[in-house]
C-alpha cells in the first residue's frame, strides 16, 4: 500500500501540473479571456483543492480514510470529461474546475497520510524523500506528455481533458484491481455517514502497527462494517461459517481477507481456522473476533466462549476490548423481535464505538468481558446528548401519538396520550397559583391516572413532585414534608377516606382542582397541548429555567424505620436510564401493557 501511495503521490501532481498548463491555454485559446480571466481559472482549482483538502480531513475523522481516494479519482474523471465539453461559458468552466480541484483534494488527503503514517519510523524519512522526489519527476513528466499532445497530436485543450479523465479511469481501475478493499471500504463508509453518526472513544488504543485482535461485543448485523469505518487498518474477522457462504457475503468476504469458522465444522477444519486467525495475528494484522458467537437477541452482552484464548495463546499481542454502544435500536438489531423490517428511528442513527486499553494476551475471555462491559457503562453516558428530560419526552410522544394508548386505571378504562396531554395542561393551569412560589410540591395519591397526571403537571411547571408514603405514619410524613419545605399536598378525598392519615400540609383535594370545567379552560388546554412550542408551554404555566437531564426530577424517601427518613434525589436522567433499560430487556412494543402496581414514592413505581 505504502508503493502504491507514492505513485498516487506522483500522479496527483503529474495531473496537477498538465492541467495547471491546460487552464492557460483553454482560456486564452478556447474562452478568449484576458490573462486575469485564466488566473481566476487557476485560482479555481486551487481553491477546490483546498476545501476538498479540508473535507476530506473531516470526513476522516482523524483517521487515514483510504476509502476516500476512488472517490477523489471518480470526481476528477468526471468534472474532467465535463471539461472536454464545447462552448462551455465561463462561469460553467469556474464551476467545473473548482469541483474537480475539490475532488483531487479528497484524492490527495488520505495518499499523503498513508505516506507520512504506515511507514516503520526506520523506513518513513525514506519514503517521504522518496514520493518528494518523484513528485518533481511526475511534473516534469507532465511538461513532456503536454508537449507531445500539442506538437505530435495536435490535441486541444478540450481534448487535453478528456485524455487526462481516460487515464485517471485508466489508473483507479488498475488500484482497485491491486487494492479491491479501498472500493469496498469507500462503499462502508457511505453507508456508515449517511444511515449512522459514529462517535469514536479511545481509537488511539489500537496499535497503528502489529498485531492485535480486536475483541467486541456482537448486537447487529453491521457490527463489522462499524468496525471498519472506525478503524484505519484493515481488519480481518472471524466470521460464521453459515453467513461467509451467502452468495451475497462471499465475494465481499474474500476481499476483506474473512476467516470462515463455525463450531459444526470437523475438528480439523475448526483447528485451520483456529490457526489461521493466530498467524494473522503474528504477521502484524489486525483481527476481529466476535467471542460471544452470535448476536444478541435480548440487547444484554452473552458469555464470551473461550476460542478467543486460544486465538491468542502463544502470542504476545495485546487485545483490545472494544464496545459498540448504541447499536441496540437501530434496524440491523434485533430489538422489536425482528431484523430489518422495522422503520429506523433516527437517521442518521447515533452509535459509539469504544476502544479499551489494551490487555496481555494471557487475559481469560471472563476478564475481556468484564472491561468490554465497562466500556459499556461509559459509553452510555454519552446517550444523554440525546435524551430529554421526562416531560418532554411525554409531550413529544403524545404530538407524535396522539391517538395511541397512554394509561388507565379503575376509574378510567382508557386515556390515550393526546387526552393525557390535554388533561396534564388542564391540571397544571389550574395547579398554578396553588404552587405558585415553591420549589417541591407534596403529592399523596395512589398510582392512577390521577397521580400520573400530577406529577407530569408537575415536572411542566418546573416543579419537584414528592410522592409521599401513604403506608408511613404522620410522624415520618412530616418529617419528609420538613426536609423538603412542602407547603401544599395535593390529595384525593376518596383516597384519604381509605388509607386514614393526615397530610403533612395544606391539603388540596384533587375532585376540587378538576371540577367544573370550563369551556374556555378546555379550548386553552387544548391549543396549548398542540400548536405550543415545548418551551412556551414550560413559560405558560411557570417554568422560568430551561429544563436539563441532571435537574431533580423527583424526591423518594426511605420507610424511617431507622430513624428519620432520607430522601433520595433522582434526576430526569436517573429515571430515564432505568425506563431505557426496561425497555431494552423487555422489549416492548406498542401492544405491550405494563400493570403498574408499585406506587410512584416507591424506586420501582
Amino acid at each position: 500500500m505504502q508503493r502504491l501511495a507514492v505513485l498516487g503521490n506522483t500522479y496527483f501532481w503529474f495531473l496537477g501540473a498538465l492541467l495547471t498548463a491546460n487552464i492557460v491555454f483553454y482560456g486564452e485559446d478556447v474562452l478568449h479571456s484576458s490573462s486575469t480571466r485564466t488566473g481566476i481559472l487557476q485560482a479555481a482549482v486551487a481553491i477546490g483543492i483546498g476545501f476538498g483538502s479540508l473535507a476530506a480531513g473531516y470526513l476522516s475523522s482523524g483517521k487515514v480514510e483510504y476509502g476516500l481516494i476512488p472517490l477523489g479519482s471518480v470526481g476528477m474523471t468526471l468534472f474532467g470529461v465535463l471539461l472536454s465539453a464545447r462552448n462551455l461559458p465561463f462561469a460553467h468552466v469556474l464551476i467545473l474546475l473548482a469541483a474537480l480541484g475539490f475532488s483531487a483534494g479528497f484524492f490527495a488527503v488520505p495518499v499523503n497520510a498513508l505516506i507520512q503514517h504506515r511507514p516503520d519510523e526506520k523506513d518513513k524519512g525514506g519514503v517521504i524523500a522518496a514520493a518528494n522526489l518523484l513528485s518533481f519527476v511526475g511534473i516534469g513528466g507532465a511538461a513532456g506528455v503536454y508537449f507531445s499532445f500539442q506538437h505530435y497530436a495536435h490535441f486541444s485543450p478540450p481534448s487535453i481533458f478528456l485524455s487526462a479523465s481516460l487515464v485517471t479511469v485508466a489508473a483507479t481501475i488498475y488500484v482497485l484491481y491491486l487494492l479491491p478493499d479501498a472500493l469496498l471500504r469507500l462503499l462502508l463508509w457511505i453507508a456508515t455517514h449517511t444511515l449512522y453518526r459514529i462517535h469514536l472513544q479511545g481509537r488511539q488504543n489500537v496499535p497503528s502497527k502489529g498485531g492485535a485482535p480486536l475483541v467486541p461485543n456482537q448486537v447487529s448485523m453491521v457490527d463489522a462494517v462499524l468496525l471498519i469505518a472506525s478503524v484505519d487498518r484493515p481488519i480481518r474477522f472471524l466470521m460464521f461459517k453459515g453467513s461467509y457462504d451467502h452468495p451475497l457475503v462471499k465475494p465481499f468476504a474474500k476481499i476483506m481477507g474473512v476467516i470462515p469458522i463455525s463450531s459444526q465444522l470437523r475438528p480439523r477444519e475448526m483447528i485451520t481456522s483456529l490457526r489461521t486467525a493466530t498467524q494473522a495475528l503474528r504477521d502484524g494484522e489486525i483481527v476481529c473476533i466476535f467471542p460471544e458467537g452470535q448476536m444478541t437477541r435480548i440487547g444484554q452482552m452473552l458469555p464470551f466462549r473461550p476460542g478467543m484464548e486460544r486465538i491468542v495463546k502463544g502470542v504476545d499481542v495485546p487485545i483490545i476490548p472494544t464496545n459498540l454502544g448504541g447499536v441496540w435500536g437501530s434496524i440491523f438489531s434485533f430489538e422489536r423481535g425482528k431484523f430489518l423490517w422495522k422503520l429506523p428511528r433516527k437517521i442518521p442513527y447515533p452509535v459509539t464505538v469504544t476502544f479499551g486499553k489494551p490487555m496481555p494476551s494471557t487475559s481469560s475471555a471472563q476478564n475481556v468481558r468484564q472491561a468490554v462491559q465497562e466500556l459499556s457503562t461509559e459509553a452510555y453516558q454519552l446517550r444523554k446528548h440525546y435524551m430529554r428530560p421526562l416531560h418532554r419526552s411525554f409531550v413529544q410522544t403524545a404530538r407524535r401519538h396522539p391517538f395511541r394508548f397512554a394509561m388507565a386505571d379503575g376509574r378510567t378504562p382508557k386515556l390515550s396520550f393526546g387526552g393525557a396531554l390535554t388533561r396534564t395542561i388542564f391540571l397544571a393551569r389550574r395547579l398554578r397559583p396553588i404552587w405558585r412560589d415553591q420549589k417541591m410540591v407534596g403529592i399523596l395519591l395512589p398510582p392512577s391516572v390521577p397521580g400520573a397526571l400530577a406529577n407530569l403537571a408537575a415536572l411542566l411547571m418546573g416543579k419537584i413532585p414528592v410522592n409521599l408514603n401513604y403506608t408511613a405514619s404522620d410522624e415520618v410524613l412530616a418529617s419528609c414534608a420538613k426536609q423538603c419545605e412542602l407547603q401544599t399536598v395535593i390529595t384525593s378525598k376518596a383516597f384519604l377516606e381509605r388509607v386514614h392519615i393526615q397530610p403533612p400540609a395544606q391539603a388540596f383535594m384533587l375532585e376540587d382542582l378538576a371540577d367544573k370545567p370550563r369551556s374556555l379552560e378546555r379550548v386553552t388546554a387544548a391549543c396549548v397541548s398542540w400548536f405550543l412550542p415545548i418551551r412556551l408551554i414550560e413559560k405558560s404555566l411557570g417554568g422560568r429555567q430551561k429544563p436539563r437531564l441532571d435537574d431533580i426530577a423527583t424526591i423518594i424517601f426511605s420507610s424511617g424505620s431507622t430513624g428519620d427518613p432520607k430522601g433520595v434525589m433522582l434526576t430526569h436522567y436517573n429515571v430515564a436510564s432505568n425506563v431505557e433499560q426496561l425497555n431494552q430487556v423487555f422489549m416492548l412494543g406498542r401492544n405491550d401493557k405494563i400493570l403498574g402496581i408499585l406506587p410512584f414514592f416507591h424506586s420501582f413505581g
